[in-house]
Formats: structure tokens, C-alpha cells, sequence
């Protein structure tokens, strides 16, 4: 037996009913319901095993169907082309309003799903100044995550006795890189902190995770918060290579806190430099600067670890226009159909590139592209290729056990050129921006999952949600270098997504990614 519920959108419960009447469904008796005409809950049923239950929830106007038996799935899509529901990013929208109205019934929309897919934006709302918001936001936590809350609400009581200035709830907020998230809204959302704001940044600053801490520390910095000098100044920051941070970027930390310390103290930088040269004091002032969040027109290795501590991963917009009919929609991802290539939408949205690396040359620079586009989520596989490309040869590379498919530059070419005559679509290898976008996602992070060695790292999905795009395969883009060869991009030996290598085009052991531009 299977399950599966969805949220309607703005549609009366008379329509609802004969809706599923046409679509064969027999309501069950109600001796229940005070009001016939819109009762809070109803029943239909179409077999012994398929049942369907229907919800409306007053104060907020939300109704939601929830599916039961074998056939719940294919029942599901069929309601669904006949009634409207609310997407994954209308929810989005409505948690994002500025109407209280409208923001309730987005947390009522989450708790009905229980969905994993908003666990950033409602432990945001948590933190809201409005009572009523942050009250349901809090239910909605506990009700959709209680994993975070495994500890068990003794022992909550316990530690908010001990620590009755830390927020007990945030250790808990699933793992390290949705604690960094939220500390990064509130510095986009908040000028200024409260009191749920300073609770949660004490306990980030003493957070297990050091990009955690060091996330904590500029956002103190951002929204003023003078009242945490002191932890500030004790803060704990790498001192070795351990967290995969280079001598420079440990050092960078260590002038990132003494400069927070000293804007919350009240030093300001001199509105004319702008531009460090090599002296001390004006690089002092730059650090600053970065640290604050004012504006340079200087992007070096300060600027782009400041931006990557600070910046949110916003939500994917804007969506692509005019999906054709051949890529279906599935939850937050997509798909092509008929060949089950998984695809990543990349937003046209700022994206910051490049790094103080070694030739070949990729300067750091902010590129936002004109269009979004799709990018398949991993990686061709070897397996994919013998299903829908039999004719092409394929050389064997295994990594994290998986095998990927190789080839030339030029059979990589005339794939993209079969796949574009046999689909109607336009397939083709990406640039070497549009891959470093695709794994580094918009905020200039070192590497995927973010500034630093971690747990499992090479398996975690980039922040657009791509696979296997460093410590994997090298993979084929479209840009030359100035000598003429290809640049490749990705890897086992250098993990960060910056870096860029060069391979002639004949070489063999390089894998591919394909890439779909949507033209509005």
C-alpha cells in the first residue's frame, strides 16, 4: 500500500466533490460533519484498498487530499490534472509573504505535507517577530521534524535551565549546512537582532561545525549585535589543515573575528579606500569592509570567503519558461522522459566564480547568465548509454560504485547531436562556467557542500542539487583555453570547484555532463 497527499489551491469543496465523482470516486457517509456544505473533513473511496481523505482546515483555508492503496500514485496524478494544487513553490511564496495570513496558511501547508523541503525557511520563521508566526512555525517544527527535537522535550526543559541564554533547539536543526542556512537568512532578513536572534547565535558560536561558528561570528557582525563581544572574542576557529583549510584561510578566520569585535565596537572603515593596495592598514580596512557586508569593488580571496559565510542559497528562480512537454516536473526536480535522465535546474541568478588558483586562469568574478538552463544531475553513466545510445563505444571508469561513461571530445560532441535530432531538444556540452555554476552553486563556496573538509563530503549533493561533480570523473566542457585544448572540469585530484585543467581532444578517460538551455 502506498500514500500520498498533496494541498489544494483556492478551489471550493463542491468542486472538489464533483470532481471526484466524475473520476469515479463514491463518498462515504458523514453523520458527522456541522456544516455539509464545507465539512472540515470527508471521505471517498473507490475500491477495498484505494481511499481517499479530504481536509479543510477554517482558520487558514487550507484544504488538503490525502491518498491511500495501491493505486494511490496513479491516483494522485489523475485528481491532480483536474484540480489545482499548490506547488512546492507556492508554498515558497506564501512563507516568504509579508501577509500574516498568507504566511500561516504556507507553515498549515507545510505540516500537511511534512515534507523535509522547508526545514530552513520554517526554523527562519521560528525567529519571526510575530507572535501568532513564530507560535505555528514552532508547531509546524515540531510536528514535520521531530528528529530534531529527539532529545526529547525533558530534556530540552533540562538545557534551556542550564543555558537560559542559548537556543535549545537550534543544535538540533538537521544537519551542519542547515544551520549555516539559517544563520544566513537571518542576516538577509534581519537588519537587527531580538532576543530568539541573540539566543540562536549563542549557541552557533559554540555549534560543533567550524564554518557554523565562523557564519555566527559575521552575523553578529552584520546585524550589530554588541552584546556577544565577549563570546566572540573566544570563539574557537580551525588551527589545521584537519577541516581541508589552506594556512591563509585559517588566518582569514582569525582577521575575520578581530575584525567583527572591532566594527561592534565601533571602528569604521574610511569611505575612500575602496581599493587595498599592499600596505597593512589598507588591507586591514578591506577585511573589515567584507566583514560588515559594505560594498568594495575589490573581489579577492577575502571578499569571496566573506560572501561564501554570509550568502543564503536562495530559492531556484526564476522557474524555467515554457517547459517543454518532454521534460516532466517531479517534486523540486525533473526529468526527460522516455530516456528517466535526471535533470538540475540552474536559475538565472548571480553566480560568483573563480579563485586565486594557478593558470589556467579563472579570475574571480561575479557572472549571472541570461537564461536558466538544465544540467543533467550526474554525470552520463555507462548503464544510461547502453539503453539509449548502444551504437557508441564506451570505456570503463568506475568511481564511487559507479560506472561512468568516457569518451572523446569529439564522441562527447556527436552525442549532444544525436540526443538533440532523436528528442526535438538542444542539447550540449556545458561552458566552464555553466559546470562551475551548476556544482558551486551562487555563492562562491570552495567546494560543493561548502569551505571545507566534511563527513561524507563526496557524496553530498551541490547546492542546485547536481552529483559527482569533484572527487568523481573529469568531465568535458565547451570553453578552449588559449592554447586551443578543452577545458575539463572536475575530478579526483583537486576537489575545489574552481579549478580548471586542460585535455586534448582526443584523450579518452573523461566523462560528460549535457546541458539543456531553456530560451524564454
Amino acid at each position: 500500500m502506498s500514500n500520498t497527499h498533496f494541498i489544494l489551491n483556492s478551489v471550493a469543496f463542491t468542486e472538489v466533490s464533483q470532481c471526484l465523482h466524475c473520476l469515479g470516486w463514491h463518498r462515504d457517509p458523514d453523520l458527522t460533519a456541522i456544516d455539509p456544505k464545507e465539512p472540515e473533513f470527508a471521505s471517498w473511496s473507490q475500491s477495498y484498498d484505494d481511499e481517499l481523505d479530504y481536509f479543510y482546515d477554517p482558520p487558514t483555508g487550507l484544504r488538503s487530499i490525502h491518498l491511500r492503496g495501491e493505486h494511490a500514485v496513479q491516483h494522485s496524478n489523475e485528481i491532480t490534472r483536474h484540480l489545482p494544487i499548490l506547488t512546492l513553490h507556492d508554498i515558497e511564496t506564501l512563507l516568504e509573504t509579508s501577509k500574516l495570513e498568507e504566511v500561516l496558511q504556507g507553515i498549515a501547508a507545510v505540516k500537511a505535507l511534512n515534507t523535509m523541503s522547508f526545514i530552513v525557511p520554517l526554523a527562519r520563521l521560528c525567529n519571526h517577530t510575530n507572535v501568532d508566526i513564530s507560535k505555528s512555525a514552532m508547531q509546524a517544527f515540531r510536528h514535520c521534524f521531530p528528529d530534531a527535537l529527539q532529545i526529547g522535550a525533558l530534556a530540552l526543559k533540562q538545557a534551556k535551565t542550564k543555558h537560559p541564554d542559548h537556543s535549545v533547539l537550534f543544535p538540533h536543526l538537521g544537519d551542519a549546512t542547515q544551520r549555516r542556512q539559517v544563520l544566513r537568512w537571518l542576516i538577509h532578513d534581519y537588519s537587527e537582532p531580538n532576543d530568539h536572534i541573540l539566543t540562536t547565535l549563542r549557541s552557533a558560536l559554540i555549534d560543533p561545525d567550524w564554518e557554523v561558528r565562523a557564519t555566527a561570528i559575521l552575523t553578529a557582525a552584520r546585524l550589530n549585535t554588541t552584546a556577544l563581544i565577549k563570546l566572540i572574542r573566544k570563539v574557537e576557529l580551525p588551527n589545521t589543515s584537519r577541516e581541508g583549510l589552506e594556512p591563509i584561510d585559517r588566518q582569514l578566520l582569525l582577521a575575520f573575528r578581530k575584525a567583527t569585535v572591532a566594527w561592534l565596537e565601533g571602528q569604521r572603515p574610511p569611505q575612500h579606500n575602496n581599493n587595498p593596495t599592499t600596505s597593512r592598514e589598507s588591507m586591514r580596512w578591506h577585511v573589515l569592509r567584507c566583514v560588515a557586508g559594505l560594498p568594495t569593488t575589490y573581489h579577492d580571496r577575502v571578499f569571496l570567503l566573506a560572501h561564501s559565510l554570509t550568502e543564503p542559497i536562495p530559492h531556484r528562480e526564476p522557474l524555467p519558461p515554457n517547459l517543454p512537454d518532454s521534460i516532466l516536473e517531479e517534486s523540486d526536480s525533473y526529468r526527460l522522459a522516455d530516456t528517466n535522465l535526471e535533470l538540475v535546474w540552474i536559475p538565472p541568478i548571480p553566480h560568483w566564480l573563480g579563485d586565486d588558483l594557478e593558470p589556467p586562469q579563472n579570475p574571480i568574478r561575479s557572472v549571472h547568465p541570461e537564461t536558466g538552463f538544465f544540467i543533467t544531475k550526474r554525470p552520463l553513466t555507462q548503464q544510461w548509454m547502453h539503453q539509449q545510445q548502444p551504437g557508441f563505444t564506451t570505456h570503463k571508469s568506475s568511481n564511487n560504485q559507479t560506472e561512468y561513461h568516457t569518451c572523446t571530445w569529439q564522441d562527447a560532441q556527436q552525442l549532444c547531436t544525436a540526443l538533440t535530432q532523436t528528442s526535438g531538444l538542444t542539447f550540449s556540452l556545458p561552458t566552464a562556467d555553466e559546470w562551475e555554476m551548476a556544482a558551486r552553486g551562487p555563492d562562491g563556496r570552495r567546494f560543493p557542500w561548502g569551505n571545507g573538509f566534511e563527513k561524507n563530503m563526496l557524496q553530498a549533493l551541490s547546492p542546485w542539487g547536481c552529483q559527482d561533480t569533484v572527487g568523481s570523473i573529469s568531465q568535458w566542457t565547451s570553453t578552449r583555453s588559449e592554447s586551443g585544448e578543452i577545458v575539463i572540469c572536475g575530478g579526483t585530484d583537486q576537489l575545489r570547484c574552481a579549478v580548471h585543467t586542460t585535455a586534448a581532444i582526443d584523450q579518452k578517460n573523461i566523462g560528460l555532463r549535457l546541458v539543456l538551455r531553456i530560451v524564454s
